[in-house]
């Protein structure tokens, strides 16, 4: 026995697509794979946009966002696809290759120190119009802050010293004066709560 009947053909795979990009959107649908590194890469992008624009990197805001998701959902048939998807792929198509390599260069992912094992991963805040270096003040003794370049030098390297504990002591972009004046009050400060951090 027919239960019911239609008439309406089927959705076509565009409009499908634009149907679950709004369910992303407007958070209905929630993305397993959105995370920091999603975050952390559409801040890169759009530090590079705002701020070197002579790149002709564009900005990765909603509209974008709304293109990158309507492509991600054409690629996949189910809700549960798209819910597991790996995003970030996605979002480094909205680059050419040539864009790709020139992001990287303007705004590197990682600094590497050597008194660290693993490189920093470099936090960007465009709102702030800077790049923060976050590490533990033994790993930065004897660093020159010059070499972490930001924007191939327009903007120095923000770096956030950090005591043992994890916890900011300082936020500075000249470590050379950093050392020289700052530093003697800390460095007597920490030494009493932290002794065996220190060799003398």
């Amino acid at each position: 026995m027919v239960l019911e009947k239609s008439s309406g053909a089927p959705s076509s795979p565009d409009v499908c697509a634009k149907i679950f990009c709004d369910m992303i959107l407007s958070g209905k649908l929630v993305l397993k794979n959105w995370s920091e590194a999603e975050e952390s890469f559409i801040e890169r992008v759009n530090f590079v946009s705002e701020l070197c624009p002579e790149s002709g990197i564009a900005k990765i805001d909603e509209d974008a966002k709304r293109m990158v998701f309507e492509q991600m959902c054409l690629a996949k048939n189910s809700y549960s696809e798209i819910r597991n998807a790996d995003v970030l792929p996605f979002l480094k198509d909205w680059l050419s290759f040539e864009q790709s390599a020139m992001l990287d260069y303007l705004a590197p992912e990682f600094a590497a120190l050597p008194l660290r094992r693993k490189p920093v991963k470099i936090r960007y805040e465009l709102s702030l119009k800077r790049a923060v270096v976050s590490a533990k003040f033994s790993e930065l003794y004897d660093f020159d802050g010059r070499k972490v370049k930001i924007l191939d030098g327009k903007i120095p390297a923000t770096f956030e010293i950090l005591a043992p504990n994890g916890r900011p002591v300082q936020i500075t972009q000249n470590l050379g004066e950093f050392w020289k004046t700052s530093w003697l009050g800390i460095k007597k400060e920490l030494k009493a709560r932290y002794p065996k951090h220190f060799k003398d």
